[in-house]
């Protein structure tokens, strides 16, 4: 090496530079320039000897010790066209791990910790150069592992921060994704997992994803899972932590506020389905589901279920649950269902508006008419309490204005034809098998200081076809007394009339009044008795008047 460094002082290539103030001598080595010849300049190489059955030698290049130590500067020149690269590789194996290459900054006992930092060169016109770290290949194992790890600390770890590139038009993407798997059917694409850190005392961390604020509109944030072409699609799933000794953490699903506009939406909608055809396809195939449950409880109630639209200055939000449409079917049920109980009372269900307000809100319960393509009867309602439940329909009372009305209207027809009359009604008590049967009662409401309401029972007018008919009448009996029909008027400090009247007739002749006793088959026929009122001053008359 002397005889080299030597001959290599002659043609000034290998020089010892003069001490200057406040540094040692100085040793530069460099080969020929090439000059403004079509040569190109010539090359440093600097190698171990080899070695067949041992360890090769080492090359070791370090700066001194000192009070401050100098820098360790390795770089390519630079060049008009194209620039030279700057490689640091790991020794190959045939049989062994291959070489690794370590990149390391200096530590310190009192001070911070030396950077790594890997970036990729900076351009005026063009775009920046990149910086990738990768692992190496393998055709028949697993490809090697990226890892990346903060330091551990005494009072907080290091943190990893990875931020894409700003500019003045768009800013870089940031991208993580999984590898991609060309392999057999079981064989599944590569994971992403992000998961906070764990604290066996504290909190453990939180996981954030939020888009940037902006100027004019934020941007989206999408979860999705990834298409299928056979088999079923990836799910989405949120779900919080168990707890063993507290409570169990919420899920919030929340829409942005507006200052100008109108609030976020708030949209879950279950996928549709398609009539595919191939060897997946299913003839009926139905949309999924959309399942909204409350937890369970094993030793108390269970949770809570509450739907409820926003409030406004104006008017409140509108709550709107509606079936679905059927094209070639019939359409979806709405079923409003309590819970059961094992050893309870099952739940209640309460519709009602509030009592709140100048007036309250009204409560409709209507079916859907029939349109002239499909059936000529309007849709069923039907209202039945459980085995011998008891059916209660009230108005409610006022202490301000007049009570209420109840008003129970059969359907009316518009159709011309003879046939279609309009609807019946049928008020009917209870039927037993070995007791007596239900009583049906018809009153009307008592007053304290004014006249208690009428009864009014009247048939159907008509204009070009007879009146309806009035028939009152007592139950049958086929082994015993037939029931009686009393109609008695009311009693008080003079007691009401009782007046029967046949209608007149503006043209043929007025209407009989016939009284008349049952006849019998096998025993005596009914009687008539027609008597008038006792009294202690005087009885009361008959007159019969032709």
């Amino acid at each position: 090496m002397d005889m080299i460094g030597a001959f290599q002082a002659q043609t000034k290539r290998f020089q010892t530079l003069e001490a200057t103030r406040g540094r040692t001598r100085s040793i530069a080595m460099k080969t020929e320039h090439a000059g403004d010849t079509s040569l190109s300049s010539g090359s440093i190489e600097m190698s171990s000897g080899s070695s067949r059955r041992s360890t090769s030698g080492e090359i070791r290049i370090s700066t001194g010790d000192a009070l401050k130590s100098g820098d360790l500067d390795i770089g390519v020149g630079d060049a008009i066209q194209t620039p030279g690269k700057l490689k640091i590789e790991g020794g190959s194996s045939l049989s062994g791990a291959g070489g690794a290459v370590e990149l390391l900054s200096g530590s310190s006992r009192s001070g911070s910790g030396g950077s790594v930092t890997v970036g990729g060169g900076s351009s005026l016109s063009q775009e920046g150069g990149s910086a990738s770290l990768t692992s190496g290949s393998s055709q028949i194992g697993s490809g090697g592992v990226v890892s990346v790890s903060a330091g551990s600390g005494g009072t907080t770890g290091g943190s990893i921060s990875l931020e894409s590139g700003s500019s003045q038009k768009f800013g870089g993407s940031l991208h993580l994704s999984g590898g991609h798997s060309n392999g057999e059917r079981e064989a599944a694409g590569g994971s992403i997992m992000i998961q906070s850190g764990t604290s066996s005392e504290a909190d453990s961390g939180e996981v954030m994803i939020e888009s940037g604020d902006a100027g004019t509109l934020s941007g989206d944030v999408s979860i999705a899972s990834g298409a299928t072409v056979q088999g079923t699609s990836g799910s989405v799933e949120l779900k919080t932590g168990m707890s063993k000794t507290s409570d169990a953490g919420s899920i919030i699903f929340s829409v942005g506020d507006s200052n100008h506009g109108n609030g976020g939406s708030l949209d879950m909608r279950a996928g549709m389905s398609s009539s595919l055809s191939g060897k997946y396809s299913h003839a009926h195939s139905q949309g999924g589901d959309v399942s909204l449950s409350s937890g369970d409880s094993l030793v108390g109630s269970g949770g809570d279920m509450t739907l409820k639209s926003g409030h406004g200055s104006i008017s409140g939000g509108l709550v709107s649950v509606v079936g679905g449409k059927g094209l070639n079917g019939q359409g979806g049920s709405i079923s409003l269902l309590s819970g059961e109980s094992d050893e309870s009372k099952s739940g209640d269900i309460s519709i009602r508006t509030p009592s709140e307000g100048e007036s309250t809100g009204s409560i409709l319960l209507q079916t859907g008419s029939a349109s002239m393509l499909g059936d000529t009867i309007g849709g069923e309602m039907s209202l039945s309490t459980g085995s011998g439940g008891p059916l209660s329909l009230s108005v409610g009372e006022s202490t301000l204005s007049e009570g209420g009305d109840a008003t129970l209207e059969a359907g009316s027809t518009n159709v011309a034809n003879a046939a279609a009359a309009g609807g019946s009604i049928k008020l009917a008590s209870g039927f037993s098998l070995t007791g007596d049967g239900g009583t049906a009662e018809l009153l009307s409401g008592s007053s304290e200081y004014g006249r208690g309401g009428e009864v009014s029972i009247s048939a159907g007018e008509s204009v070009l076809s007879h009146a309806g008919n009035l028939r009152a009448s007592a139950g049958s009996s086929i082994s015993s007394k037939g029931g009686d029909l009393e109609v008695n008027s009311g009693s008080g400090i003079q007691a009401g009339n009782l007046i029967l009247n046949a209608g007149q007739s503006r043209e043929l002749s007025g209407g009989d009044l016939a009284l008349r006793g049952s006849e019998s088959l096998e025993g005596n026929g009914g009687g008539v008795y027609v008597e008038a009122g006792g009294g202690l001053l005087q009885g009361g008359n008959i007159n019969i008047n032709g």
